[in-house]
């Protein structure tokens, strides 16, 4: 799992992201990211969204997010993004 901290700016690109399992899934930003030229497919997340769990600024551009799957949590589920911002 990527995790991008409050605060910080990252640019993930070409990258590949699966089989993350846990409570974040694939991607956890409370940043700023940018994902390009990337997939994030087959990640789980116990709570929230299985691909990318985002609370900061997130810009995906010429990327595919597919095959993810979120947890229950008090605002539902997603398998995608999760996007509290």
């Amino acid at each position: 799992m990527f995790q991008v901290n409050s605060g910080r700016t990252a640019t993930l690109s070409g990258m590949t992201i699966t089989g993350s399992k846990g409570s974040g899934g694939g991607i956890a930003n409370v940043g700023n990211l940018t994902l390009t030229h990337s997939a994030v497919s087959g990640n789980g997340a116990s709570a929230g969204g299985g691909g990318i769990f985002t609370d900061g600024a997130l810009t995906v551009t010429h990327s595919t997010i597919s095959g993810n799957s979120g947890g229950s949590n008090l605002l539902g589920t997603s398998g995608g993004i999760d996007s509290r911002a």
